[in-house]
């Protein structure tokens, strides 16, 4: 039965545009049988011609493309490959292939007498044999169907197929042949076991192990060589993060390999997020303790960087950081310093780390347990001094404040390092970066800086060098001016005025809940009972008081009632005795002194011959030296033109008392220096 094809599947047999061979077959209708056939759609009718008016050519590539199985998984390998690959590693079988291809089409368009003579001229000229250019031949027409098979499924051109059919077939690499799937699996098992990445044991380890499996499970064992290619192919296939997660687990390869995005910091206004975090220095700086022997310690840095300026804005060389110390840096990130060189400003947002000195609950005003407080109401420090809402980054993922470990990264590289004290980085993961440094030869011969000194010195690198140079992060923002200190002057700025720094500073004072007695209100420090007293107590005998003290002075503490109103300020005349101000820190210190004491009986005889003024002095180094140590850029000790009204209750009240007593003290002078007159006009009287 005679086949017939639509004009435009014969077009694209013959390689042809639709007109092209539609006019053809209007001046040559005696050349070309066709038909009428009434369109499915119910429109004009169908032309269609016959398979047999069409060339040699469009006859062979219609039966090659009818012959094209339909299951995929048969489909040649040239339509897996990708044609630029190809070409830029098998290049010379490409370029081959390509002439080839052109002596074929010669062949195929071939319509003279005598083609087998023809076919003998060709593979001639190509030096091969007549059956080879027969193969190569079929090889291309059968590509031609392919191509034309995933041009109508994709509408995309596969002309390429045709070149790639006469190319030499890509080898396959990394077969392993002599390795059958069980032994395949078990080397596999064995390299990434945990306690061979962790241990980072040997090859000879495992192919040991392999060799006694072998010998069980009665399998041949494969070479040393096979096994450590092996290896080597699985090692390519899966990268260097699958056995990184095997041996450092999931928290360093999270670090270290895994896909992370990047932050939209540019659309931030400058001082909307703070990152706040604690960096620890890798140098040694001097101290001096409450027995006036100096210690080498590591000092740490509570930093806080705008992420949009990458500007430190405030922070505070410590000891130990902890909530108080947080405080006090973020206060200096808010008020002006001496210094009008550092940057300054209430700020929208923290973005903070997870450590407990930041998230206490008297900091966030919710428990450390709690990410985020949906109540407006409850208040910690962050949200009294101003700031929005504070964000926790997640444990253990550096990366999401990634501007502030950076910064971390700069101090250590071009601060740090210039340093004399400098012992390397100190981490476990990198032993190799460790400085050997005699710490304690350096401290005897006072070679450390103190700590005020070192705090100087820092300061002066971040307005002089970190503040002033182009930094890449800004330069990859797209900033007219990369530099940290002109994008926070010259960036859109978030603005919130700064409440009164006297309300800020009294933040810092700790609170707790305490019953009043007849003999005023007890608070037991360390082991020890302390009365604080004050004649206005009587009146609250029995009842339950809230207490604010700060932690750099517990001679005296400060008593509101449940209604937040301030009853009075008592002091504990036990510890005036010791000092005029007494640090929770300092009167640990002093107990610990008086025991020490009393267990060395040398010492016990030399205080008790010291003078009065002997051991007053005594008294006041352990207050001035005891306490923990803290070192920030000095404040400017004032507040903005415009500044914020706090609306705690306490600090209202507290307020309007001082307002009262200044007007009372006012009125008890004009009333003094109105007697002082009077009398002296009685006397010229």
């Amino acid at each position: 039965m005679e086949a017939y094809i639509s004009i435009e599947e014969a077009a694209k047999l013959e390689g042809v545009a639709y007109y092209t061979l539609y006019r053809k077959i209007q001046r040559n209708k005696e050349d070309f049988e066709t038909t009428i056939e009434p369109s499915e759609s119910g429109g004009k009718d169908r032309v269609m011609v016959a398979l047999d008016s069409l060339t040699k050519k469009a006859r062979r590539t219609y039966k090659a493309k009818h012959e094209v199985p339909d299951n995929k998984e048969e489909a040649p390998w040239y339509t897996q490959v990708d044609i630029s690959w190809y070409r830029k590693n098998y290049s010379k079988y490409f370029y081959e292939a390509v002439e080839i291809s052109k002596q074929i089409e010669i062949y195929l368009n071939y319509e003279g007498k005598n083609k087998t003579k023809f076919a003998t001229e060709i593979a001639k000229k190509l030096e091969v044999s007549s059956r080879t250019l027969l193969s190569r031949v079929k090889d291309y027409i059968e590509a031609k169907a392919w191509a034309d098979t995933m041009e109508e499924a994709s509408k995309k051109n596969y002309d390429y197929f045709m070149v790639l059919a006469l190319c030499r077939k890509p080898r396959e690499k990394n077969q392993f042949p002599s390795l059958t799937e069980p032994v395949k699996t078990k080397i596999e098992n064995i390299f990434y076991s945990k306690v061979f990445q962790e241990n980072n044991q040997p090859l000879t380890n495992l192919y040991e192990d392999l060799e006694d499996w072998t010998i069980e499970k009665g399998l041949p064992l494969p070479s040393y060589d096979t096994v450590w290619r092996y290896i080597g192919h699985i090692e390519k296939e899966d990268g260097e993060g699958a056995t990184a997660l095997v041996a450092r687990g999931k928290r360093q390869w999270k670090n270290d390999f895994m896909m992370k995005r990047k932050r939209d910091v540019e659309s931030l206004q400058v001082l909307e997020v703070l990152q706040g975090d604690v960096h620890s220095f890798d140098c040694w700086v001097s101290v001096r303790r409450s027995n006036g022997k100096l210690q080498a310690i590591r000092p740490a840095l509570v930093g806080w960087l705008d992420m949009r300026s990458r500007t430190l804005v405030g922070w505070a060389v410590a000891e130990n950081p902890d909530a108080l110390i947080i405080k006090k840096s973020l206060i200096n990130a808010f008020y002006p310093k001496v210094n009008s060189l550092l940057p300054y400003g209430v700020c929208k947002y923290l973005l903070i780390d997870n450590g407990k000195e930041y998230t206490a609950e008297s900091l966030t005003g919710r428990s450390r347990k709690i990410r985020v407080q949906l109540d407006a109401d409850v208040k910690g420090f962050y949200r009294s001094i101003g700031i929005e809402d504070d964000m926790r980054s997640l444990p253990f993922q550096p990366w999401s404040k990634a501007q502030v470990e950076r910064f971390f990264g700069t101090v250590c590289e071009k601060f740090t390092k210039r340093t004399i004290s400098y012992t390397g980085t100190l981490t476990g993961s990198k032993t190799d970066a460790k400085v050997k440094k005699d710490i304690a030869k350096m401290l005897e011969n006072g070679e450390l800086m103190t700590m005020e000194e070192f705090a100087q010195k820092f300061e002066k690198w971040v307005v002089e060098k970190y503040h002033t140079r182009v930094h890449g992060g800004l330069k990859d923002q797209g900033e007219e001016s990369p530099v940290p200190v002109d994008v926070f002057h010259h960036a859109e700025r978030y603005y919130k005025a700064a409440p009164p720094l006297e309300y800020a500073l009294s933040l810092l004072l700790e609170s707790e809940e305490r019953s009043v007695t007849n003999m005023g209100i007890k608070i037991t420090r360390d082991g020890k009972a302390i009365y604080y007293q004050n004649q206005d107590l009587s009146k609250y005998i029995g009842q339950r008081v809230d207490i604010r003290y700060h932690p750099e002075d517990i001679t005296r503490i400060y008593v509101y009632n449940k209604e937040g109103k301030k009853v009075c300020e008592a002091v504990s005349y036990e510890l005036l005795r010791i000092a005029p101000k007494l640090s929770q820190k300092a009167f640990e210190e002093h107990n610990k002194d008086q025991k020490r004491h009393l267990r060395n009986e040398t010492d016990k005889v030399k205080y008790r011959q010291m003078t009065y003024e002997e051991r007053q002095q005594h008294e006041k180094d352990i207050i001035e030296n005891a306490d923990k140590k803290i070192v920030t850029p000095e404040m400017a000790n004032k507040n903005d033109k415009v500044v914020a009204i706090p609306q705690d209750e306490q600090y209202k009240d507290e307020l309007k008392h001082k307002k009262t007593k200044q007007k009372s003290d006012e009125n008890e002078y004009f009333e003094r220096q109105s007697a002082k007159a009077l009398a002296a006009l009685k006397k010229l009287g």
